[in-house]
């Protein structure tokens, strides 16, 4: 029988169905789009006024810091008197939080 030798003689891992018999899904139709509510073109919203935040202990600090140190060292960057000034907070924090904390 040919065929039984065409079997015997193919290997295991070869098949002779098709390798993608996965389908796509039908194509879903495009959703319609939500018209949105739009303001009149020309009709400002109002903006309410913001108050300005009050600085933070840390926000003091950096500015006084960052002055003296960019004072102390004219040739210093900005990036690296922030850096250095960064470093000195984290050793000065508690002891400054406590003086200029709010009350």
């Amino acid at each position: 029988d040919l065929q039984g030798e065409e079997e015997a003689n193919q290997s295991p891992f070869v098949s002779s169905k098709p390798h993608h018999t996965h389908t796509m899904p039908a194509a879903k139709e495009p959703k319609e789009k939500k018209e949105k509510a739009t303001k009149a073109k020309g009709v400002a919203k109002e903006k309410k006024e913001k108050k300005p935040k009050a600085p933070t202990v840390y926000n003091m600090y950096m500015k006084e810091k960052l002055a003296e140190v960019k004072k102390a060292n004219p040739d210093m960057t900005h990036k690296e008197a922030f850096n250095e000034v960064a470093k000195m907070w984290k050793k000065d924090k508690v002891e400054y939080t406590k003086k200029h904390a709010p009350k």
